[in-house]
């Protein structure tokens, strides 16, 4: 492992220096991705449905999964920004049907507005899926989507979720919930990088505190990549570049660096390397969902950004 990271970093981790604004390959730069004044949503001004995607999925659609559709707008009388895995409860009869969380989604927190019109980076509507997997959930009549923090929760009667076979209970069920921003043209398209980025991170952080984290470097086409040959060749950290960090949705969270390569070897095809990571959670911070990026500057076809879903507490 190869230590490095930001101002105020533990014991036996070398910081790096800090960089300005880095020309990036192709004419961008790293900036950050958060958008000055806005906040997260309060659960009152959003209008949140979830609901099956198709009526021919219930009875059909995955085998041992309950899968519905949920879908976010604001409602509100201003921008703001939900978390991208929003913890969910659910309900039948009355009473919670206790199912454990599973890894959240880590995706980058999605900008809201009431103005359908809007640029980017605002999204008319966040959307995603809520799943139970394992095992199919009947009898369901309320989920209560929390936002995070003290934002509150939505009660929403679901309707019936698709998916068939295994009923729950079952051992080692789990659900899982996202949301991600959804273009006005309804385009979800992406890019698949040639290099991949893992980031090992803690669920929750407190205002004010150092929160250390592992980012590892993986020298191989992200997962089901046709736009790459599966096997890269050696990746070389010379010259040793930069890289950006951010708590998105955080003023004064954005910082960017020089990496520490005293210590970092070639990447073969396939290897990996990891680097020790810091990143100060501003003191004003407020309670509520983020999510944690790093990235080396550079072609964004070559360095995936990394990102970790972190619940401010």
């Amino acid at each position: 492992m190869v230590g490095c990271g930001t101002a105020g970093t533990a014991p036996g981790m070398v910081g790096p220096s800090p960089v300005p604004w880095l020309n990036v390959a192709g004419g961008g730069q790293a900036r950050p991705f958060t958008v000055p004044g806005v906040t997260a949503c309060p659960a009152s001004d959003l209008s949140v449905r979830v609901h099956v995607a198709d009526p021919s999925y219930v009875g059909g659609g995955p085998k041992d999964v309950t899968w519905w559709v949920i879908d976010v707008a604001d409602a509100g009388p201003a921008p703001c920004f939900v978390g991208s895995s929003p913890e969910v409860s659910f309900y039948a009869s009355g009473a919670s049907v206790p199912v454990p969380r599973g890894a959240p989604f880590s995706g980058d927190i999605v900008y809201l507005t009431p103005d359908a019109a809007a640029p980017a980076p605002f999204f008319a509507t966040a959307s995603g899926e809520i799943d139970v997997n394992g095992c199919v959930l009947s009898g369901v009549d309320r989920v209560l989507v929390d936002f995070g923090g003290d934002l509150g929760s939505v009660a929403v009667a679901p309707g019936p979720a698709a998916g068939w076979g295994a009923a729950c209970p079952v051992a080692g069920e789990t659900y899982f919930s996202e949301l991600y921003g959804v273009p006005a043209n309804g385009s979800r398209g992406g890019r698949l990088a040639a290099t991949q980025t893992l980031i090992t991170a803690p669920a929750t952080a407190a205002p004010g505190e150092d929160l250390d984290f592992l980012v590892t470097l993986v020298n191989a086409p992200a997962p089901h990549s046709e736009l790459f040959s599966p096997t890269n060749p050696t990746l070389t950290l010379d010259p040793c570049p930069a890289y950006h960090e951010e708590l998105e949705g955080i003023p004064g969270a954005f910082h960017s660096y020089r990496l520490d390569c005293a210590a970092a070897v070639p990447i073969p095809p396939g290897g990996s390397e990891t680097f020790a990571m810091s990143v100060q959670v501003p003191g004003a911070a407020p309670p509520g969902p983020t999510t944690l990026a790093w990235s080396i500057d550079g072609s964004p076809q070559t360095y995936q950004i990394g990102r970790s879903y972190l619940e401010i507490a």
